[in-house]
Protein backbone atom coordinates (compact mmCIF):
# COMPACT_ATOMS: atom_id res chain seq x y z
CA UNK A 1 0.00 0.00 0.00
CA UNK A 2 2.84 2.48 0.78
CA UNK A 3 4.91 1.45 -2.48
CA UNK A 4 1.26 2.33 -4.32
CA UNK A 5 1.14 5.45 -2.63
CA UNK A 6 5.02 6.76 -3.56
CA UNK A 7 3.77 5.88 -7.02
CA UNK A 8 1.09 7.94 -7.11
CA UNK A 9 2.44 10.98 -5.56
CA UNK A 10 5.42 10.82 -7.41
CA UNK A 11 3.05 10.40 -10.71
CA UNK A 12 0.95 13.57 -9.31
CA UNK A 13 4.33 15.23 -8.84
CA UNK A 14 5.64 14.89 -12.35
CA UNK A 15 2.34 16.03 -13.93
CA UNK A 16 2.68 19.29 -11.98
CA UNK A 17 6.00 19.62 -12.52
CA UNK A 18 5.35 18.62 -16.39
CA UNK A 19 2.66 21.21 -16.33
CA UNK A 20 4.54 23.62 -14.99
CA UNK A 21 7.41 23.62 -17.49
CA UNK A 22 4.47 24.23 -20.27
CA UNK A 23 2.84 27.26 -18.39
CA UNK A 24 6.40 28.82 -17.37
CA UNK A 25 7.13 28.62 -21.16
CA UNK A 26 4.23 30.46 -22.20
CA UNK A 27 5.13 33.23 -19.19
CA UNK A 28 8.60 33.60 -20.46
CA UNK A 29 7.30 35.40 -24.04
CA UNK A 30 5.56 38.26 -22.72
CA UNK A 31 7.07 41.62 -22.56
CA UNK A 32 10.22 40.94 -25.23
CA UNK A 33 9.12 42.57 -28.23
CA UNK A 34 7.84 41.99 -31.60
CA UNK A 35 9.71 39.39 -32.32
CA UNK A 36 9.70 36.58 -29.36
CA UNK A 37 12.08 33.35 -28.87
CA UNK A 38 11.57 30.51 -26.66
CA UNK A 39 14.92 28.43 -26.27
CA UNK A 40 16.16 30.68 -29.26
CA UNK A 41 13.81 29.79 -31.66
CA UNK A 42 11.67 32.52 -33.03
CA UNK A 43 7.95 32.22 -32.67
CA UNK A 44 5.88 32.74 -35.53
CA UNK A 45 3.46 35.44 -36.29
CA UNK A 46 -0.37 34.80 -36.15
CA UNK A 47 -2.25 36.26 -38.89
CA UNK A 48 -6.05 37.07 -39.02
CA UNK A 49 -7.89 38.38 -42.38
CA UNK A 50 -11.71 38.27 -42.35
CA UNK A 51 -12.41 38.53 -46.37
CA UNK A 52 -12.16 35.99 -49.49
CA UNK A 53 -10.27 39.15 -50.97
CA UNK A 54 -7.66 39.20 -48.14
CA UNK A 55 -7.13 35.51 -48.28
CA UNK A 56 -6.99 35.30 -52.04
CA UNK A 57 -3.93 38.10 -52.06
CA UNK A 58 -1.69 36.45 -49.69
CA UNK A 59 -2.35 32.98 -51.50
CA UNK A 60 -1.63 34.98 -54.80
CA UNK A 61 1.43 36.68 -53.22
CA UNK A 62 3.93 33.92 -54.16
CA UNK A 63 5.70 34.70 -51.04
CA UNK A 64 3.47 32.57 -48.11
CA UNK A 65 4.13 28.46 -48.62
CA UNK A 66 1.86 26.78 -46.23
CA UNK A 67 3.11 24.20 -44.61
CA UNK A 68 0.58 22.40 -42.57
CA UNK A 69 -3.18 22.58 -40.96
CA UNK A 70 -5.21 22.28 -38.25
CA UNK A 71 -8.84 22.25 -37.83
CA UNK A 72 -9.87 24.08 -34.38
CA UNK A 73 -13.61 25.10 -33.52
CA UNK A 74 -14.45 25.40 -37.30
CA UNK A 75 -11.28 27.49 -38.10
CA UNK A 76 -8.84 26.09 -40.30
CA UNK A 77 -5.41 27.42 -39.21
CA UNK A 78 -2.85 27.27 -41.42
CA UNK A 79 0.61 27.22 -39.98
CA UNK A 80 3.43 27.92 -43.45
CA UNK A 81 6.55 30.17 -44.40
CA UNK A 82 6.83 33.89 -45.23
CA UNK A 83 10.18 34.32 -46.74
CA UNK A 84 12.17 32.77 -43.58
CA UNK A 85 9.43 33.36 -40.65
CA UNK A 86 6.72 30.93 -39.47
CA UNK A 87 3.37 32.18 -39.37
CA UNK A 88 -0.02 30.78 -38.56
CA UNK A 89 -2.76 32.29 -40.98
CA UNK A 90 -6.66 31.76 -40.46
CA UNK A 91 -9.77 33.44 -42.37
CA UNK A 92 -12.94 33.87 -40.08
CA UNK A 93 -16.05 35.94 -40.37
CA UNK A 94 -16.29 39.87 -40.46
CA UNK A 95 -19.15 40.63 -38.84
CA UNK A 96 -20.04 40.60 -35.85
CA UNK A 97 -16.66 41.48 -34.62
CA UNK A 98 -17.11 38.99 -31.76
CA UNK A 99 -16.22 36.58 -34.22
CA UNK A 100 -12.71 38.28 -34.68
CA UNK A 101 -12.15 38.41 -31.18
CA UNK A 102 -12.77 34.58 -30.56
CA UNK A 103 -10.47 33.39 -33.35
CA UNK A 104 -7.69 35.83 -32.42
CA UNK A 105 -7.92 34.08 -28.82
CA UNK A 106 -7.93 30.25 -30.09
CA UNK A 107 -5.36 31.47 -32.29
CA UNK A 108 -3.57 32.50 -29.06
CA UNK A 109 -4.60 29.77 -26.90
CA UNK A 110 -3.22 26.81 -29.42
CA UNK A 111 -0.13 28.78 -30.70
CA UNK A 112 2.96 30.21 -29.06
CA UNK A 113 3.33 33.30 -31.12
CA UNK A 114 5.13 36.23 -31.32
CA UNK A 115 2.14 38.72 -31.55
CA UNK A 116 -0.73 38.86 -34.06
CA UNK A 117 -1.51 40.98 -36.94
CA UNK A 118 -4.63 41.72 -38.76
CA UNK A 119 -4.70 43.12 -42.16
CA UNK A 120 -7.85 43.84 -44.87
CA UNK A 121 -9.80 46.43 -46.66
CA UNK A 122 -10.62 49.47 -44.73
CA UNK A 123 -12.45 52.99 -45.80
CA UNK A 124 -10.79 56.20 -45.68
CA UNK A 125 -12.76 59.09 -44.02
CA UNK A 126 -9.57 61.46 -43.99
CA UNK A 127 -9.49 62.67 -47.82
CA UNK A 128 -5.46 63.33 -47.95
CA UNK A 129 -5.50 59.00 -48.47
CA UNK A 130 -6.45 57.39 -51.84
CA UNK A 131 -8.45 54.45 -52.62
CA UNK A 132 -5.15 51.87 -52.86
CA UNK A 133 -2.81 53.43 -49.84
CA UNK A 134 -1.95 51.56 -47.02
CA UNK A 135 -2.83 52.68 -43.81
CA UNK A 136 -0.94 51.49 -40.67
CA UNK A 137 -2.51 53.24 -37.68
CA UNK A 138 -0.96 54.31 -34.11
CA UNK A 139 -3.99 53.87 -32.61
CA UNK A 140 -7.53 52.56 -32.92
CA UNK A 141 -11.38 53.87 -31.13
CA UNK A 142 -13.96 51.48 -30.90
CA UNK A 143 -16.56 54.03 -32.17
CA UNK A 144 -19.29 51.28 -31.42
CA UNK A 145 -20.22 51.66 -27.98
CA UNK A 146 -22.48 54.58 -27.46
CA UNK A 147 -25.33 55.82 -24.63
CA UNK A 148 -27.70 56.91 -26.85
CA UNK A 149 -29.63 60.20 -24.75
CA UNK A 150 -32.56 61.87 -25.34
CA UNK A 151 -33.21 65.20 -26.89
CA UNK A 152 -33.59 66.48 -23.28
CA UNK A 153 -30.41 65.54 -21.80
CA UNK A 154 -27.88 67.96 -21.18
CA UNK A 155 -25.01 68.36 -21.88
CA UNK A 156 -25.18 66.59 -25.19
CA UNK A 157 -23.62 63.98 -26.98
CA UNK A 158 -20.83 64.47 -29.35
CA UNK A 159 -23.13 63.46 -32.14
CA UNK A 160 -25.99 66.09 -32.43
CA UNK A 161 -28.80 64.31 -34.21
CA UNK A 162 -30.50 67.37 -35.25
CA UNK A 163 -27.19 68.93 -36.89
CA UNK A 164 -27.58 66.63 -39.53
CA UNK A 165 -31.41 67.63 -40.52
CA UNK A 166 -32.19 67.98 -43.77
CA UNK A 167 -34.00 70.50 -45.24
CA UNK A 168 -34.58 72.01 -42.42
CA UNK A 169 -32.94 72.87 -38.63
CA UNK A 170 -34.15 72.29 -35.48
CA UNK A 171 -34.48 69.60 -32.29
CA UNK A 172 -35.04 66.23 -33.57
CA UNK A 173 -36.39 63.14 -30.99
CA UNK A 174 -33.50 61.16 -32.08
CA UNK A 175 -31.48 63.46 -29.06
CA UNK A 176 -27.77 62.50 -29.53
CA UNK A 177 -24.99 60.05 -29.18
CA UNK A 178 -22.11 60.01 -26.68
CA UNK A 179 -19.30 57.93 -27.43
CA UNK A 180 -18.14 56.15 -24.55
CA UNK A 181 -14.64 54.68 -23.46
CA UNK A 182 -14.15 51.32 -24.24
CA UNK A 183 -12.64 48.70 -21.51
CA UNK A 184 -9.54 46.66 -21.81
CA UNK A 185 -8.66 43.49 -19.52
CA UNK A 186 -5.03 42.46 -19.76
CA UNK A 187 -3.53 39.14 -19.12
CA UNK A 188 -2.17 40.05 -15.23
CA UNK A 189 -6.08 40.65 -14.28
CA UNK A 190 -5.47 44.56 -15.29
CA UNK A 191 -7.85 46.70 -16.86
CA UNK A 192 -7.96 50.21 -18.40
CA UNK A 193 -10.93 52.22 -19.71
CA UNK A 194 -10.32 54.41 -22.49
CA UNK A 195 -10.97 56.14 -25.32
CA UNK A 196 -7.84 55.25 -27.64
CA UNK A 197 -5.84 51.96 -27.68
CA UNK A 198 -2.37 52.21 -28.94
CA UNK A 199 -1.03 50.07 -31.46
CA UNK A 200 1.74 47.97 -30.24
CA UNK A 201 4.89 50.61 -30.15
CA UNK A 202 7.09 47.41 -30.72
CA UNK A 203 6.04 46.48 -33.82
CA UNK A 204 5.48 49.78 -34.92
CA UNK A 205 8.93 50.42 -34.95
CA UNK A 206 9.82 47.70 -37.64
CA UNK A 207 6.63 49.42 -39.61
CA UNK A 208 8.14 53.11 -39.33
CA UNK A 209 11.23 51.60 -41.67
CA UNK A 210 8.84 50.70 -44.72
CA UNK A 211 10.05 53.37 -47.53
CA UNK A 212 8.16 53.72 -50.99
CA UNK A 213 9.41 51.58 -54.17
CA UNK A 214 8.29 50.15 -56.69
CA UNK A 215 6.50 47.43 -55.32
CA UNK A 216 5.58 49.08 -52.35
CA UNK A 217 2.30 51.97 -52.35
CA UNK A 218 1.74 54.74 -50.67
CA UNK A 219 1.92 54.27 -47.14
CA UNK A 220 0.27 56.43 -44.08
CA UNK A 221 1.94 55.84 -41.04
CA UNK A 222 0.25 55.77 -37.17
CA UNK A 223 -3.17 58.40 -37.74
CA UNK A 224 -5.80 57.27 -36.28
CA UNK A 225 -8.06 54.22 -37.46
CA UNK A 226 -11.84 53.37 -35.80
CA UNK A 227 -13.84 49.99 -35.86
CA UNK A 228 -17.11 49.25 -34.86
CA UNK A 229 -19.85 46.42 -35.78
CA UNK A 230 -20.99 49.83 -38.19
CA UNK A 231 -20.38 49.47 -41.88
CA UNK A 232 -19.71 52.97 -42.85
CA UNK A 233 -20.81 54.19 -45.98
CA UNK A 234 -22.06 57.65 -45.05
CA UNK A 235 -20.75 60.93 -46.19
CA UNK A 236 -22.18 62.78 -43.63
CA UNK A 237 -20.79 60.30 -40.45
CA UNK A 238 -17.47 60.17 -41.97
CA UNK A 239 -16.66 63.55 -42.01
CA UNK A 240 -18.28 63.64 -38.25
CA UNK A 241 -15.52 60.73 -37.86
CA UNK A 242 -12.66 62.74 -39.09
CA UNK A 243 -13.47 66.44 -37.68
CA UNK A 244 -13.97 65.10 -34.21
CA UNK A 245 -11.78 62.08 -33.87
CA UNK A 246 -9.53 62.58 -36.62
CA UNK A 247 -9.87 59.21 -37.45
CA UNK A 248 -8.50 58.50 -41.04
CA UNK A 249 -10.39 54.74 -41.42
CA UNK A 250 -12.41 52.80 -40.45
CA UNK A 251 -13.11 48.81 -40.70
CA UNK A 252 -15.14 46.38 -38.67
CA UNK A 253 -12.52 43.71 -37.04
CA UNK A 254 -8.90 46.17 -35.59
CA UNK A 255 -10.23 46.54 -32.11
CA UNK A 256 -11.35 42.83 -31.66
CA UNK A 257 -7.25 42.01 -32.65
CA UNK A 258 -6.44 44.47 -30.17
CA UNK A 259 -8.59 43.78 -27.25
CA UNK A 260 -7.56 39.83 -28.10
CA UNK A 261 -4.05 40.31 -28.43
CA UNK A 262 -4.19 42.85 -25.04
CA UNK A 263 -5.49 40.04 -22.59
CA UNK A 264 -2.73 37.82 -24.10
CA UNK A 265 0.17 40.22 -23.68
CA UNK A 266 0.95 40.07 -27.47
CA UNK A 267 2.17 42.82 -29.53
CA UNK A 268 -0.15 43.30 -32.57
CA UNK A 269 -0.17 45.81 -35.97
CA UNK A 270 -3.20 46.70 -38.32
CA UNK A 271 -2.72 47.05 -42.38
CA UNK A 272 -5.61 49.15 -43.95
CA UNK A 273 -5.67 48.78 -47.49
CA UNK A 274 -7.95 51.81 -48.92
CA UNK A 275 -10.81 50.62 -50.65
CA UNK A 276 -13.52 53.16 -50.56
CA UNK A 277 -13.85 56.70 -48.94
CA UNK A 278 -16.47 55.01 -46.49
CA UNK A 279 -19.27 57.39 -48.19
CA UNK A 280 -20.23 53.80 -50.45
CA UNK A 281 -19.65 50.26 -50.65
CA UNK A 282 -16.60 49.61 -52.61
CA UNK A 283 -15.93 47.99 -56.08
CA UNK A 284 -14.58 44.66 -55.90
CA UNK A 285 -12.03 45.23 -58.30
CA UNK A 286 -10.50 48.16 -55.69
CA UNK A 287 -11.47 45.71 -52.28
CA UNK A 288 -9.36 43.40 -53.95
CA UNK A 289 -6.49 45.84 -54.65
CA UNK A 290 -6.74 47.28 -51.29
CA UNK A 291 -6.06 43.75 -49.82
CA UNK A 292 -3.42 43.07 -52.65
CA UNK A 293 -1.37 46.30 -51.22
CA UNK A 294 -2.00 45.27 -47.75
CA UNK A 295 -0.78 42.35 -48.23
CA UNK A 296 2.94 43.90 -49.81
CA UNK A 297 3.57 46.25 -46.93
CA UNK A 298 2.85 43.42 -44.68
CA UNK A 299 5.38 41.31 -46.63
CA UNK A 300 8.06 44.21 -45.91
CA UNK A 301 7.06 44.56 -42.36
CA UNK A 302 7.96 40.43 -42.02
CA UNK A 303 11.09 40.81 -44.03
CA UNK A 304 12.05 43.98 -41.95
CA UNK A 305 10.89 41.75 -38.85
CA UNK A 306 13.64 39.57 -39.69
CA UNK A 307 16.74 41.61 -39.39
CA UNK A 308 15.78 40.94 -35.36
Amino acid sequence: MAMKMVVVVLGMVAAMVQHSVQHDDHLTIPGSGCVRKIYGQILPFGIVVTSEFAEQALNESGVFTPTTFVDLHGRKFIRGIIYQTTVVYVRTLSTPSINVGLTAQILADNFNLSGIIYYGSAGATNESLSIGDVHIPGQLAFTGNWDWLSMANFPVGELNIEDFNVPQSGANSLGSIMFERNSEMYYNGETKNRFWTPVSPECLSYASKIMPGPEIPVVWFQLNASSSDIYVENPSYRDFLYKKFRVSSVDTSSFAIALAALSNDLPYIVFHGISNMADEYPHREASFNANVNAVKVLLRFIWLTQEH
